[in-house]
């Protein structure tokens, strides 16, 4: 979901923690030593995957499902979009055939970094 999302004031400085929570810190960087070549972004999992939780705030998720919607209305989905439809996009939400059971409110997500 590249370029520039718009919308009001809140909206804007929701989706910016919301980014701000799904970086990679300095702490994780080390451990895992994030790095991009030329191959694309490589990682070393010492120990195995590193496990991070994400709290996805109640408007996050609505934000991010509306977005979604946009695009699948525009024919603007990839098919690296279909998890993260499927996650945060309600089954009556697009198109009426939409198979992803969506997220309930506060879910934490874990994902492999």
């Amino acid at each position: 979901m590249s370029g520039a999302f718009t919308g009001n004031i809140v909206a804007l400085r929701e989706v910016r923690q919301f980014r701000e929570a799904l970086s990679i810190t300095e702490e994780e960087n080390k451990t895992v030593n994030l790095r991009n070549t030329p191959e694309g972004f490589q990682w070393d999992e010492p120990g195995g995957p590193l496990i991070v939780e994400i709290d996805v705030p109640a408007r996050a998720k609505e934000l991010v499902a509306e977005l979604l919607v946009k695009m699948d209305e525009a024919d603007g989905l990839t098919m690296e979009h279909i998890d993260l439809f499927d996650l945060f996009v309600p089954d009556d939400s697009a198109n009426g055939d939409h198979p992803g059971a969506g997220l309930p409110d506060e879910e934490v997500i874990n994902a492999d970094a």
